[in-house]
């Protein structure tokens, strides 16, 4: 038994591992697709035989995104579901014209977050992360597809003293928050396990894969009571799977969450198995890990 589990741990530790080197997962990129492939390569290493479905999106590349406000330039992230601002940006008095908040990224399910933003009279929106630790929490894009409210910029909580301060004395600032559209693919990973009857239609078990950032932990999962992320599904859902026998098919699907995406010509958010072909006839989903 204990070697069982000494393996088990040093697997474990072997996929966060890899997955952390891999670098920023977000959609559509070079770590995302490195975690598609070494995801495949994992299952099939464990005598599963995952597939791939390919879809179009458009991804939001930022291209400028700073405040300037007297004490030199602070680099920020766009608001992925704010309009961007003009090419030469939006210049005005802090406070008044362009306003500053502090938010968390769990105010964006707060319903007094998206009234803020869509009854706010200012021309610009700057948003200081707060959280646990320093740094940049990045708002998720719940409205994606339908961009609201003023340009917003989201800047690490290291500026707030000094951002607060210029809004305070209501100094002049310029914000900046442009970005383009690049129409390009990505991938959802499936892997099917057969169940003995196949009269009983599937049960899905869907989990998230890409992210802001590595995001290793969020993705990987672990902690008391949360659910394998996308780093330990297609490894353990076949493994436990095939551990007993199972009447049903179980349909692994590991794809980019769908706020954080937009496939061309289709909505974000709701009726998640739609995202996956393989996933239709399925009368039951279950979602593992964070969104």
């Amino acid at each position: 038994m204990g070697s069982t589990t000494d393996d088990r741990t040093a697997r474990a530790a072997a996929w966060l591992a890899a997955w952390d080197r891999q670098g920023v997962h977000r959609t559509a990129t070079k770590g995302d697709e490195a975690g598609a492939d070494w995801l495949v390569a994992e299952a099939v290493g464990l005598g599963a035989a995952p597939t791939t479905e390919e879809f179009v999106l458009d991804r939001l590349d930022p291209v400028e995104a700073y405040l300037e406000c007297g004490a030199g330039r602070i680099p920020g992230v766009p608001v992925f579901d704010a309009p961007a601002t003009p090419d030469d940006g939006i210049a005005g008095t802090l406070g008044r014209d362009i306003a500053v908040v502090e938010l968390s990224p769990r105010n964006v399910y707060d319903p007094t977050y998206e009234k803020m933003r869509r009854e706010a009279p200012q021309r610009g929106l700057v948003i200081v992360s707060t959280g646990e630790r320093p740094g940049l929490g990045l708002l998720n894009a719940e409205q994606f597809r339908r961009p609201y409210g003023p340009p917003a910029l989201q800047i690490a909580s290291e500026a707030r003293d000094t951002v607060l301060a210029a809004a305070a004395r209501q100094a002049p600032g310029h914000l900046v928050a442009t970005s383009r559209r690049t129409r390009t693919k990505a991938r959802n990973v499936v892997v099917t396990i057969p169940g003995h009857d196949r009269n009983r239609a599937p049960v899905v078990v869907m989990t998230p894969r890409s992210s802001w950032w590595q995001s290793t932990a969020e993705r990987g999962g672990g902690r008391p009571g949360v659910p394998p992320g996308s780093i330990t599904a297609p490894t353990s859902v076949p493994l436990a799977a095939n551990s007993r026998s199972s009447r049903r098919a179980t349909i692994c699907v590991l794809r980019p969450p769908p706020s954080w995406r937009a496939p061309a010509g289709r909505r974000t958010g709701s009726r998640q198995r739609h995202w996956c072909r393989a996933a239709r006839p399925a009368t039951s989903t279950v979602r593992a890990g964070a969104m």
